[in-house]
């Protein structure tokens, strides 16, 4: 690689003016980069959009079917002798009830005699049999291999029994527990441990927990009882005192509907507020923004025949700013929807089997564009990805023209200097032989 020192013989800086005529040669490159660069941002853009326009769709389907706009909340006129929570809003319904904890459920216990020491060992191989299933247990085992040999035999013959061991403060016992309610079990075993047989008794029978409700009885073999009230679970805590019922108020969970519209209302001000964020940049004219932004206003107005008094959302309390496109939501108006036509607030919002309600008409015209194939999103991307391509196509072969372009500059330059150089050695040297001439005739006058 030959080392060329630019100037040395025109005294020009011609690393310099090489620079500066590539600099300018290289401006459509820099705009080709730039505009790489602002289709990143406009994509960027569209990006967003779609995620909010996907957000208004989200807090739409919270709510777009019966059992989601309708929750119910269940109360107890006192959480002592039991917990509620609500299963399934579409299933409860408003009404009161009166409840009363007859009995928990309860599973059967068995515990074994004490032994001061859980590492005594039986002397002989002896079977233990749990509701006639046989489990054999090795010469040698203690508690804990006893134990163990219980709770694994489950995973072949599910006897319904497990074992645990304990400590009253002076001995180990071996406790065996049923698995629900439903259990009874009896055991057999002459297992001997430190030559003392290893015997049991039930201290606690299988009792499956009953509830008293309206004066229906109803028993489970759990301690949750589900849907006794319809969509409801109840989770008992222990027994009604003398038989006395406990008042459950159920109704419609206002606060939580009200709690989804808004949140409704600030994913469609998320939008309106992102698209008149775009309007300084060049893309902010692009024509999909106004027509979601004009859709998403028509819908807003958009009338659901019925015979209801509740046809649009100016109804249950929507309201529009004129000046900024933002909505908002009158809370009273709202309240007074849901605690005095609840039925027409659901007919408005989620329609019937032939009528479409709001909500879906959003659901529709949401779907149409952000499907991830056809949607505005998808479509900017395409077009996006094929314009990188032909600019990054374009970049590439104006870098290969701008590299032999310094080539061939620095080339030029090279040879420029060359020559110079050889046009000052030329006259250097007929100056010196011109200054020897005249010496000559100057010694030959003499």
């Amino acid at each position: 690689m030959s080392i060329t020192f630019g100037g040395l013989a025109t005294g020009l800086d011609t690393g310099a003016i090489i620079k500066a005529i590539m600099d300018v040669e290289r401006e459509p490159l820099n705009r080709l980069e730039s505009e790489k660069e602002y289709l990143g941002s406009r994509l960027e853009a569209f990006s967003q959009f779609e995620e909010k326009l996907n957000a208004l769709n989200t807090s739409i389907a919270d709510m777009n079917e019966p059992d989601k706009l309708g929750s119910y909340v269940a109360t107890a006129g006192t959480d002592e002798y039991f917990l509620l929570s609500t299963l399934d809003s579409s299933e409860a319904e408003t009404a009161n009830y009166q409840v009363e904890i007859v009995n928990l459920a309860q599973v059967q216990k068995d515990v074994g005699n004490g032994y001061a020491d859980r590492n005594l060992g039986n002397s002989n191989s002896r079977p233990i049999t749990i509701n006639g299933t046989r489990i054999n247990i090795a010469a040698g085992s203690s508690l804990n291999s006893i134990r163990e040999a219980i709770n694994d035999a489950n995973d072949e013959f599910e006897t319904g029994v497990t074992a645990s061991i304990i400590f009253d403060g002076e001995d180990y016992r071996m406790v065996l527990s049923g698995e629900d309610a439903n259990t009874d079990f009896n055991v057999n075993t002459n297992i001997r441990l430190g030559g003392v047989r290893l015997r049991f008794s039930t201290t606690q029978d299988a009792e499956l927990a009953e509830i008293n409700v309206d004066g229906i009885n109803i028993t489970s073999s759990s301690n949750t009882i589900n849907n006794a009230i319809p969509g409801i679970s109840i989770d008992l805590l222990r027994e009604n005192d003398n038989g006395e019922s406990t008042t459950v108020n159920v109704d419609s969970d206002n606060s939580a509907i009200s709690e989804k519209t808004q949140a409704f209302v600030s994913a469609y001000n998320d939008i309106t507020n992102f698209v008149n964020e775009q309007k300084d940049a060049d893309w902010g004219n692009d024509a999909s923004f106004r027509s979601v932004r004009r859709t998403l206003q028509n819908l807003l107005v958009a009338t659901v025949g019925g015979t209801g008094d509740l046809n649009h959302l100016i109804d249950i309390g929507f309201k529009t700013n004129a000046q900024t496109g933002l909505i908002s939501i009158d809370s009273e108006k709202l309240e007074a929807a849901l605690s005095e036509n609840y039925d027409d607030f659901e007919f408005l919002l989620l329609g019937d089997d032939t009528t479409t309600g709001i909500f879906e008409q959003f659901t529709t015209f949401l779907d149409v564009w952000t499907d991830n194939f056809d949607g505005l999103y998808a479509g900017k991307k395409q077009t996006h990805d094929s314009s990188i391509r032909s600019i990054d196509a374009s970049i590439e072969r104006l870098e290969l023209r701008l590299e032999q372009r310094e080539i061939t500059l620095t080339k030029q330059f090279s040879a420029m200097e060359e020559l110079v150089s050889g046009m000052n050695s030329t006259s250097t040297y007929l100056s010196q032989q011109m200054t020897m001439l005249a010496s000559l005739s100057q010694g030959g006058n003499n």
